[in-house]
């Protein structure tokens, strides 16, 4: 009670959607919310998705609605199939049962009598802990984060259509709920996936974070909350203050922001970076695919004297105009423009793609995403034209994303005969007037993949392979 008192987390006359899969975080958030209700009076209503996934998750739902039964709180099942929302949408499994959630939260808010006729708020409560916002730290940290996802899940975040998140359960750690529930003695379900590690976060919840908690720090997860804590103020004072730098430097446009140059470059470094992240936040549905990368490739532009454009996802650009850097989205003319093909160059080092995933945006809209994995025997080689592997460790030098130019090359077979990449586009007849348009990737003048096309037989994978460097196309309008 302390806890939902101190982060403002409900109030009388809030409308609350709960989700519950049935597994022990979220009965116990369940019998919490039920417990609260008795002081705070709120309207309560049970969301319970079915991701598709396991034969016996039809009994997970018989017994959440059984549970709201018998407390008189309104249940509402949602069958999905999160495999092939995953296909469609070209995320991962994981990532599309987080999309499934919520987007059935949003509805079940939309479609209810109680949260439009509310007095009070409307927010989605889930079963977050503290063992799970130190997996969440732990994961950012792997996958290369700043501060802000360093600081972890947050007890309440405010969402883009006015709903807020609330956690009341990310004051507790795992044993503590499991504790709760045996003195309730209140039954919960298993989901098997969960003993599986198929995905990073059931093997940072199986292996890391027991290893730590055992060998370095047996209170490692409170630690850890504290120091997110910590995190999390120094993120909100590096909001506030980048705002007021922004104020000083920036201007609205009628399409985009703009950046006086010398101005901006006065900052320090971080503010910087959070400047343009707050511009990328306005200018975009969502700031996931923006990476560090793109963060640089923008700030470069404030340290040459050239006028020159850098693509973002989302079809923006920025570019360098005298004194300013503008931020807008791209023209349909210009973003599908011959020009625009002709200067297709990026340049990424081999070192960046061990830093983990790499985005690019094509002339056309599309994105290619680069990654490298560790090659296991039994993996299946993508047998798709949009995502490819290579052998990571072929590769020597900084690879290029770019059009055709003169000495280009592929490997044509496994006894290393090399063809012209002009003799190659002739033999397939691609037509002449795209030749020089066509996206590649390269490593100096040679090929290694004609996108749309074919790869170089010198970089598959074979026998010898330990790392992969996995290529997704993606998007594209």
């Amino acid at each position: 009670m302390k806890y939902v008192e101190k982060q403002n987390m409900l109030q009388p006359g809030d409308f609350v959607v709960a989700g519950v899969s049935g597994g022990a975080d979220s009965v116990c958030l369940f019998l919490v919310l039920c417990k609260l209700k008795e002081k705070i009076p709120f309207t309560m209503q049970v969301v319970h998705v079915n991701h598709g996934v396991r034969p016996d998750a039809e009994e997970d739902k018989v017994y959440v609605r059984s549970l709201c039964e018998r407390y008189g709180v309104p249940f509402l099942g949602v069958d999905v199939c999160v495999e092939q929302i995953a296909k469609d949408k070209g995320m991962s499994v994981e990532e599309a049962g987080r999309w499934a959630r919520y987007r059935a939260f949003s509805d079940c808010i939309q479609n209810s009598p109680e949260a439009l006729n509310r007095k009070g708020r409307v927010s989605i409560a889930v079963a977050h802990h503290k063992d799970d916002r130190a997996e969440t730290m732990l994961f950012n940290l792997f996958r290369g984060s700043g501060v802000k996802g360093l600081g972890g899940i947050l007890p309440v975040t405010e969402r883009e259509d006015g709903t807020r998140v609330i956690r009341p359960l990310l004051c507790v750690e795992r044993r503590e709920i499991e504790e709760f529930l045996k003195e309730e003695k209140m039954p919960y379900c298993t989901d098997s996936t969960n003993a599986k590690d198929d995905y990073t976060r059931n093997r940072i919840r199986h292996h890391i974070l027991p290893m730590v908690k055992e060998e370095v720090c047996e209170s490692a997860v409170q630690n850890m909350n504290r120091t997110m804590d910590l995190l999390a103020e120094a993120q909100d004072f590096l909001e506030k203050e980048a705002l007021r730098a922004a104020d000083k430097c920036r201007k609205m446009t009628q399409n985009g922001e703009e950046y006086e140059v010398e101005g901006f470059k006065q900052y320090h470094p971080y503010l910087q970076k959070q400047m343009l992240l707050d511009s990328f936040a306005r200018l975009t549905p969502g700031r996931k695919d923006i990476t560090a990368g793109h963060v640089e490739d923008v700030l470069s532009l404030f340290l040459t004297d050239k006028n020159r454009s850098v693509s973002l996802p989302y079809a923006l650009v920025a570019k360098r105009e005298y004194g300013k850097v503008v931020i807008s989205p791209r023209a349909e003319d210009e973003a599908s423009s011959e020009n625009a093909a002709k200067q297709l160059s990026y340049l990424i080092p081999i070192s960046r793609l061990q830093e983990g995933e790499s985005r690019y945006v094509l002339p056309d809209g599309r994105e290619l995403v680069f990654s490298v994995l560790n090659y296991k025997k039994t993996m299946n080689i993508p047998q798709n034209r949009y995502t490819k592997w290579f052998d990571c460790d072929k590769m020597k030098k900084s690879l290029e994303i770019r059009t055709r130019k003169p000495g280009d090359y592929l490997v044509i077979d496994e006894e290393g005969r090399k063809k012209s990449l002009q003799d190659y586009m002739v033999n397939e007849k691609i037509p002449k007037d795209d030749r020089d348009f066509l996206p590649l990737v390269a490593e100096e003048n040679h090929v290694i993949w004609v996108l749309d096309y074919r790869i170089s037989s010198f970089y598959k994978v074979d026998t010898n392979t330990k790392r992969i460097l996995q290529v997704q196309l993606r998007g594209g309008r």
